[in-house]
């Protein structure tokens, strides 16, 4: 729904009104990086709008001439909206901590839990914040803030994992939070320490975490788990790296450092580290169509506490790209081991290919003796499509996403 901004100032001075314009939109748009999904994406870009259009208001009034730093970093920010929504300013030792929405009707604000309990993220102040990105009047709003000892008092949704503070309870003029940190600035936020994450866990909860898909990952393990791994820059930076794998179109070219760099960070190794350069000779002659078309292949060791399998197993991604740039794919499934011949996978366990659409189009079964299985042939799909492999087992399934 599209509101008429004049008639909004009109009915709400009080609020701070911003313009969006379409230069500051299509530089945010150009500069927002790369995320798991488009709803990551679509999340990090109404955030970094809203960033961008505040920072710069805020740098243009002299009574607030003072040390301005976005918290925890603008680099660190793609990492933190892949997950979540929200962002912190710190003016001086005041921390601001926005909570930027495009909803229609703002009766509350509702605050992600991991800007509230997670140390070092909660803030002094909490804005709520009005995005409108339709139409040709494009515009933000601040239209309530409340301290971080409120955000707690409000109703807190277990579901969700939010904090909710009713309209009627907020402070809908930002200048009185300009004065309140003068006369009299709320106490700092005391929040209780994490508990310490084991090592020996991560790997597997960033496997756990780092699968594709459609959704932030927030809700899938307890909270205090999850803040853990979240609070951790180096935690959080692998697990958003794992998330971001880059299109199959770059998984050829050993010299595009970034694209390499980011593979491994999700796991990735190249198939003669795993099992050998004779391996890999033999599979490139086995498939080739031609000497001249380029192929690789890639291995992802998969957690052997998901399946039962004695050396655990792999997924194989074999790349093929021919004459006319259209690349080709045959995953396989298999064991892995010095004797991964003699071991078979788990029978029943499925490879399936499932297209954007969440519909099967391929997919094939390990038998009683199966150590290793794939498709009948190679496929192919469109540029830029995407596509899911899912290995199934009775009630487990682990997916890994792709972009051709």
């Amino acid at each position: 729904m599209i509101l008429d901004l004049d008639k909004l100032i009109a009915a709400h001075p009080e609020h701070l009104w911003l313009e969006l314009s379409p230069e500051l939109r299509e530089r945010t748009w150009e500069q927002l990086g790369n995320y798991a999904n488009d709803a990551a994406r679509w999340r990090a870009y109404v955030n970094a709008v809203c960033l961008n259009a505040f920072v710069d208001w805020l740098q243009h009034e002299e009574d607030l001439a003072e040390a301005l730093l976005v918290s925890p970093g603008r680099n660190a920010l793609p990492n933190i909206w892949d997950f979540v929504s929200g962002f912190a300013i710190e003016l001086g030792e005041t921390r601001l901590v926005l909570i930027a929405s495009e909803i229609y009707d703002i009766e509350e604000i509702s605050v992600p839990q991991e800007w509230v309990d997670i140390p070092g993220w909660a803030g002094d102040y909490y804005l709520g914040v009005q995005v409108q990105l339709e139409g040709d009047e494009c515009w933000m709003r601040v239209w309530g803030v409340t301290t971080h000892a409120q955000v707690k008092q409000g109703n807190y949704d277990r579901i969700e994992r939010t904090y909710t503070v009713q309209k009627e309870e907020l402070t809908e003029s930002i200048n009185a939070l300009w004065l309140s940190r003068e006369i009299c600035p709320p106490p700092k936020p005391v929040v209780a320490m994490l508990p310490t994450i084991d090592a020996a866990e991560v790997p597997g909860l960033l496997q756990q975490l780092g699968q594709l898909r459609s959704y932030s990952p927030r809700l899938e393990l307890p909270f205090t788990k999850w803040a853990a791994l979240l609070y951790s820059e180096d935690y959080r930076l692998q697990l958003y790296r794992r998330r971001l794998v880059p299109p199959l179109s770059q998984w050829f070219d050993m010299d595009q450092l970034p694209a390499v760099q980011a593979i491994r960070a999700s796991g990735w190794q190249l198939y003669r580290e795993v099992f050998g350069a004779v391996e890999v000779g033999a599979l490139a002659r086995r498939f080739r169509k031609t000497e001249s078309e380029p192929a690789i292949s890639w291995v992802k060791r998969i957690d052997g506490e998901i399946f039962p399998s004695k050396y655990g197993i792999a997924l194989v991604m074999n790349l093929m790209r021919d004459q006319d740039g259209i690349i080709w794919i045959l995953p396989q499934v298999r064991t892995l081991g010095a004797i991964e011949r003699s071991v078979c996978l788990p029978e029943g366990l499925q490879l399936r290919v499932v297209d954007e659409a969440g519909a099967t189009f391929d997919e094939v079964r390990a038998g009683r003796a199966s150590n290793m299985i794939q498709l009948d042939d190679w496929f192919n799909d469109a540029p830029d499509s995407r596509l899911i492999l899912e290995i199934v087992y009775q009630d487990t399934t682990v997916k890994e996403s792709f972009v051709i």
